[in-house]
């Protein structure tokens, strides 16, 4: 359609009517900021914008006195796959040389995906959800996700001719306070909206990322497999909470590789929702 509406934490071209898209940021000051935009099938043009000031903050501790299992908190977003088995793929060229071991990197992000389709976690609970994933390996595949000169985020796929159907994880270079940028298009659908479209664009500054978590000489790096399972669960439907014992908590702190397992509220979502 060509017209773009620009909020406070992104800019987002005006999808076709009936669809729906998202940009969300994750940042280095531990919360995340999201945008979304949607126009209905009358034409009307709806925005819903979420800030990073919400719940959580870099450091945050879980607390001793519960664990994973004690809560069942979740949120749930309004989108969905309605396949049954999602492909994606791994732009591995994008990976820094001189930063990752890009065979560490792909490992630590199909492992993140497992995460949530088989709902890795640390109650025991069975995989009893009916999603999957095929990792359709790697491509040259990038999507139009970007930034502009304010520090908006902007995903040009949310406009009908940029949608290749290609679900692509890689790198490149975000805005100094984004870890990485989501990019989510919908359709309306009778109950939850269906997805269509779904891209991660991670930042390939250097030191900015890890495969080795908590490891001996890990001070200010990210883990990638505990960032990416949380991006994950956005990828299925999950929203954020604020219990600092679940993988979709807002927060994101450095070395800090707890998001690599799902809480009983993690699961509990994914049940939920599918």
């Amino acid at each position: 359609m060509g017209d773009k509406v620009a909020g406070e934490l992104g800019v987002l071209p005006v999808p076709d009517p009936g669809y729906i898209a998202e940009v969300e940021d994750m940042r280095v000051d531990g919360g995340s900021t999201s945008m979304s935009v949607e126009t209905t099938l009358e034409g009307n043009i709806e925005v819903i914008e979420e800030g990073a000031d919400l719940e959580g903050s870099p450091g945050q501790i879980p607390d001793p006195t519960v664990g994973p299992c004690d809560s069942q908190q979740y949120a749930l977003l309004a989108r969905k796959w309605y396949t049954a088995a999602v492909p994606w793929y791994i732009n591995a060229g994008t990976i820094r040389a001189d930063d990752l071991v890009a065979s560490n990197a792909v490992t630590s992000m199909r492992s993140a995906m497992e995460n949530i389709t088989q709902q890795n976690n640390q109650c025991g609970m069975p995989d009893q959800v009916d999603i999957g994933q095929v990792y359709q390996g790697d491509t040259n595949a990038t999507a139009a996700i970007g930034y502009n000169s304010a520090g908006q985020s902007t995903c040009a796929a949310a406009s009908s001719p940029s949608h290749n159907g290609i679900h692509t994880v890689y790198f490149d270079n975000r805005q100094p306070n984004v870890l990485g940028t989501t990019c989510t298009i919908a359709v309306a659908h009778a109950g939850a909206s269906e997805i269509v479209e779904a891209d991660i664009e991670l930042d390939n500054d250097a030191n900015v990322w890890t495969t080795n978590g908590a490891g001996p000489g890990c001070s200010t790096e990210y883990d990638l497999e505990g960032a990416l399972t949380h991006e994950f669960g956005h990828w299925f439907g999950l929203d954020h909470v604020s219990d600092t014992h679940q993988t979709m908590l807002r927060a994101v702190s450095p070395c800090f590789i707890g998001f690599r397992t799902l809480g009983k509220g993690d699961v509990l979502g994914l049940q939920a929702r599918y």
